[in-house]
């Protein structure tokens, strides 16, 4: 070689024998014998000449090439693409050229044809006149930034697997065993698609699984496929078939920069259907006019360490970073930087037949100027990633959607709204922060999730609700929990949460969060058909009518601190507990139960509130006992129970003292808040023994008067008493 480093060195070697036998090989041309016509290209370089036919006939010296590119070494090449100063596109094996021409694209696909499995891509500017197609195992290797792709065809890359042999399935799948109507299609080892006719309610997309084929039993017209773990169990309804897919795997492409030539047709960086592990990673894309990476129907793939940026179809809303349709399954997006992006960063959705994609994983991106769109899919998980200065963060119809870790900031509209039917969304740990719309959004869109939790979330200087959500008609929420966040500066209702029609949210959790300015309601939540669990949170500077209205069939409030309220505290649309908390500088009445029964008001603290401590306004059967009182309880419905709260006193027992001078009635004066309903009064002196009754009971005392007056002296009358204001 003569180089130490042996890093791309290209030698002509005048070896007529060898190229011809290597090209009988891989097999070229018979005749590739060098030509005697070389002409100089300066000092120290020469460059081959062509034939008429544009294959180079011979080699000759020139210069070497060097790069410290440490995942760039052509001594582990199968063969090292390189482009002269001619611009003619040359491929060695074993530094021996093996394919020339002017043409990129078609002296990769002829290396590649010949069964290559590992390109290295020099230093240079190619132009991919149509897709090169990859086959299994093959490795496309550039020198990062120095090595330029020009797309002019459709894609630059294209990995491409086919749809075999099918067989309808003969009983509704339930389990590994799958009757089919013909096994001839299959193969032991192969993957298969199980789809059907059913479709989601959203854009038509039928459903479907990809599973490893494990057994073919012609005998009994069976196969035997994976399930669970990475592949999931397949629930079609009937009319499923099994379908045979050739799946090109174990492709590799990085180390390149790929830039569309202009955008009036649709040209994408990598495209990939039925693949199973391909990576495209370290590679920049741009100026494309559809996708920087389309999978399709692909499983066990990545994309990663990229930057795609400036992707978008003049004229068109079409522009996304990646693209993920059909049947892909257990693909991750991770530690790409994307942005400027004519619709979104990524894209999760399709049309085709294959079914709705499943197991996406997004991790540790950074997402600018745009958001992420999940049309449909099964579990699609947003791990540790970052959306900032663009519209917006999320927009997901999966099932389940899982958001962790991740940063929404700065951003013209919501950070995450719901499209399609998604049944689950789980976000937790993740900062939200200047957002110029809603944190969460699953109003626009009412949906009928069975899930929703958000846990240990930073929200700070949203001009719209932290969350909305609202259940269709018909529909049924059966859990809804928001734990340990921290919500500073919303400018709408914090947590807005309502039913529609015969709707229903069956569980609702607020638990440890603290809320702080807050220019609405703290929740609204005033009509909920199943229990709200309000506990351990702390409300500060809330500005709205009340800080948070409550309305579960029963409530739970407990043990929360009602701090700095502008008006009134607490709203109670339906019966319950409210106890342990605490409530000081309101506006105006601490706790309001409204047209409600069965509310338990117990064991809260009061301090400097604007109006009543507590106030039931058509309310009935409720109970107001054992609470610190201190502006007082206003409550009306004969069956409502006040007592034993202390500031607010309805029962009193004592002894009083007075001096008989003559007369026959004397006064007993009392603390209560009303007049007594209950007075008992006996006599503890001997005086005071004379036949007497109660004449009176006022505001502030209860009258003794006696048939005759009692003896005359100086604190000789003295009496036992016991006050009521209720006569239970």
């Amino acid at each position: 070689m003569g180089d130490d480093d042996g890093l791309n060195r290209r030698e002509y070697l005048q070896s007529s024998s060898f190229l011809a036998a290597l090209g009988g090989c891989l097999g070229g041309p018979p005749d590739r014998s060098p030509s005697t016509d070389v002409t100089a290209d300066g000092p120290g370089r020469t460059r081959p000449t062509e034939t008429e036919n544009g294959t180079t006939p011979g080699v000759v010296d020139v210069e070497t090439v060097r790069t410290d590119h440490l995942l760039t070494d052509s001594r582990n090449a199968g063969a090292v693409v390189w482009k002269d100063e001619d611009g003619t596109v040359h491929a060695d094996v074993e530094e021996e050229v093996v394919e020339s021409g002017p043409d990129f694209s078609r002296v990769v696909q002829a290396v590649v044809d010949h069964g290559v499995s590992k390109l290295v891509i020099q230093a240079g500017h190619y132009v991919a006149s149509e897709p090169i197609e990859l086959d299994s195992d093959t490795v496309v290797t550039g020198m990062g930034r120095g090595t330029t792709i020009e797309v002019a065809g459709s894609a630059a890359f294209n990995v491409q697997g086919n749809r075999t042999g099918s067989a309808s399935v003969t009983s509704r799948v339930g389990n590994e065993v799958i009757p089919v109507d013909d096994t001839g299609p299959f193969e032991i080892g192969e993957h298969v698609l199980i789809n059907t006719n059913r479709t989601t309610t959203y854009r038509n997309q039928p459903y479907g699984e990809i599973h490893k084929l494990l057994d073919v039993d012609e005998e009994n017209g069976q196969i035997r496929i994976s399930a669970g773990g990475l592949f999931d169990t397949y629930r079609p309804e009937n009319g499923a078939a099994a379908i045979g897919l050739d799946l090109v795997e174990g492709v590799t492409i990085r180390d390149l920069e790929i830039v569309g030539r202009d955008r009036s047709v649709f040209r994408s960086g990598v495209t990939a259907t039925y693949a199973n592990s391909l990576l495209v990673s370290q590679t920049k894309m741009h100026n494309l006019a559809h996708s920087g990476v389309i999978m399709s129907s692909s499983v066990f793939s990545t994309v990663s360490d990229c930057e795609l940026y400036d992707i978008g179809y003049d004229g068109r809303g079409v522009g996304y970073g990646v693209t993920l349709s059909d049947a892909v399954r257990n693909i991750t997006v991770r530690n790409n930087v994307i942005y400027d992006t004519k619709n979104h960063c990524t894209t999760v959705g399709g049309s085709g037949t294959d079914g709705f994609p499943r197991l996406l994983t997004f991790r540790g991106n950074e997402y600018y100027q745009d958001n992420a769109d999940v049309h449909f899919g099964g579990v699609i998980q947003f791990q540790d990633n970052r959306f900032a200065n663009g519209s917006g963060g999320i927009i997901t119809g999966a099932e389940e959607t899982q958001i962790n870790g991740c940063e929404f900031r700065n951003l013209s509209d919501d950070a995450i709204k719901s499209r399609g039917r998604p049944d689950s969304l789980i976000v937790n740990s993740s900062q939200f922060w200047k957002i110029d719309g809603m944190g969460v959004n699953l109003y626009s869109n009412p949906t009928g999730m069975n899930e929703i939790g958000m846990a240990a979330n930073d929200f700070d200087r949203l001009s719209g609700n932290i969350m909305r959500f609202r259940t269709p008609e018909g529909d049924t929420c059966e859990f809804l929990g928001v734990t340990e966040n921290v919500v500073q500066t919303c400018g709408s209702t914090a947590f807005n949460i309502s039913e529609i029609g015969s709707s229903s949210i069956e569980d609702v959790n607020f638990v440890g969060n603290h809320f702080e300015d807050i220019s609405n309601y703290v929740v609204a939540a005033g009509s909920v058909s199943g229990p709200i669990r309000f506990l351990s949170n702390s409300l500060s500077e809330v500005s709205g009518s009340y800080a948070a209205i409550l309305g579960g069939r029963p409530n739970l409030i407990a043990a929360n601190d009602f701090n700095r309220y502008g008006n009134r505290g607490l709203l109670v649309r339906a019966g319950g507990l409210v106890t342990g908390n605490s409530f000081s500088r309101g506006g105006n009445d601490a706790i309001l139960v409204y047209q409600t029964d069965d509310a338990a008001v117990t064991n809260n603290n009061f301090s400097l509130t604007g109006g009543s401590d507590v106030n039931l306004v058509d309310a009935a059967d409720c109970m107001v006992v054992q609470n610190d009182i201190e502006s007082g309880i206003e409550g009306d419905g004969e069956a409502n129970v006040i007592r034993h709260n202390f500031g607010h006193p309805t029962e009193e027992s004592g002894t009083y003292t007075a001096s008989g001078s003559g007369g026959r009635s004397f006064d007993i004066p009392h603390g209560l808040v009303e007049a007594p309903a209950v007075a008992n009064v006996w006599a503890e002196s001997a005086d005071a023994a004379g036949a007497h009754y109660i004449s009176a009971k006022a505001a502030d005392s209860v009258t003794v008067t006696y048939e005759s007056a009692p003896p005359s002296g100086s604190g000789n009358l003295s009496w036992g008493y016991e006050l009521s204001t209720h006569s239970e």
